[in-house]
């Protein structure tokens, strides 16, 4: 049993909660959720659109549109420091990072309060 918090995209395993503010994009098959039906034992999770406004997959036009400027643009994601981009918003209360790949397409996001 693993328990962490999501990411903004998941997979785990058909038989485990979807946590709230989640949608299953599709089932699959997962080696690690076990021999049953394994070409169907696992779902494919991704945060909902309301959840910060973001939703992997966006462009960075889209994000723009709908945050604006970042207040840092840096070379690398917390996953690849070597590949990918990532934004940084800054409020009093919270910084939200918006991580994007080669190609400007947004992979994952994160956001934290002060």
């Amino acid at each position: 049993m693993v328990v962490k918090r999501p990411a903004a995209k998941e997979i785990v395993c058909a038989n485990s909660p979807v946590p709230d503010g989640y949608t299953v994009d599709e089932v699959q098959g997962s080696l690690a959720c076990g021999p049953a039906n394994a070409l169907s034992n696992a779902l494919s999770i991704t945060r909902g659109s309301d959840f910060y406004g973001i939703r992997i997959g966006m462009t960075k036009f889209q994000v723009l549109d709908q945050f604006g400027s970042p207040a840092d643009d840096t070379r690398g994601t917390k996953t690849n420091p070597g590949k990918g981009r990532t934004w940084t918003y800054r409020t009093n209360a919270k910084t939200t990072y918006v991580y994007f790949d080669d190609d400007y397409i947004v992979v994952d996001f994160d956001e934290r309060w002060h």
